[in-house]
């Protein structure tokens, strides 16, 4: 009796890399200073048979890539080029477009059929369109919660970063409030306004179904009310992974 291969999915991304094994999910933040230790740490007491990733930040990558091949003696691959080969969506045809982006529409077909929309909600809010016939129509980049709040900390003098909060209060009373209520619903308002004109553009008469997912997704979804099936699915990318792996992997 054969034993089942071990997939780990790696997600590398601006602020974090995630990883998903077994079912479980592990993020490395890269604020922490001891992270690659703690990485090779995790790993090196794992039974690993292939490793797929899907990466936005090179610099991280290529440290992640010599540890799996010199020290963990791993083997990894991409996981766009399943997707490329077995053209589980086509999307060469969108200049420059993010692995992530990719990965997201592909990884949401496993719970949706098309045509579907992916919102990220991370360092970047990516809003990616996928339509009936698995095409990826492109989508929109914005910036993200966090990235928002770095923005204003760093350009004016007495603003300071906040944790942000699920209560929203307009009018706010104080800074912090006037912060976290202005910043989420500008985001919320953002993803609607996208939305409307991609419906408008390009799905007048049909249904679709829009999917939530990246770190800030519960806060973002928590406010989307908006007349289209939506779905919360935490870690997307990873699953999205691990799932093309199993069924088209080498």
């Amino acid at each position: 009796m054969s034993i089942p291969e071990k997939i780990l999915a790696i997600d590398i991304g601006n602020t974090r890399t995630k990883l998903l094994l077994d079912d479980k999910l592990l993020a490395f933040s890269y604020s922490d200073t001891e992270w690659l230790q703690k990485f090779i740490d995790f790993l090196s007491k794992k039974k690993i048979s292939k490793v797929y990733y899907c990466s936005v930040n090179n610099l991280i990558a290529d440290k992640i890539f010599d540890i799996l091949q010199n020290q963990l003696f791993l083997e990894y691959y991409n996981i766009i080029d399943l997707i490329r080969d077995y053209r589980i969506i086509e999307f060469d045809h969108i200049s420059g477009i993010g692995d992530d982006r990719v990965v997201s529409l592909a990884s949401a077909l496993f719970f949706e059929s098309p045509p579907l929309i992916t919102v990220d909600c991370g360092t970047a809010i990516t809003i990616n369109v996928l339509d009936e016939n698995k095409k990826c129509l492109g989508g929109a980049i914005f910036a993200g919660l966090n990235t928002q709040m770095d923005a204003l900390a760093i350009q004016t003098q007495k603003l300071r970063k906040i944790n942000f909060k699920e209560q929203i209060q307009l009018p706010a009373q104080n800074t912090e409030d006037a912060l976290n209520s202005g910043i989420v619903i500008a985001v919320v308002g953002g993803v609607k306004e996208i939305i409307s004109r991609i419906m408008w553009s390009y799905f007048t008469t049909r249904k679709l179904t829009i999917i939530f997912t990246g770190g800030n997704a519960p806060l973002i979804y928590k406010y989307f009310n908006y007349p289209l099936k939506s779905l919360l699915i935490d870690d997307l990318n990873n699953l999205g992974i691990q799932k093309i792996a199993n069924l088209y992997g080498k």
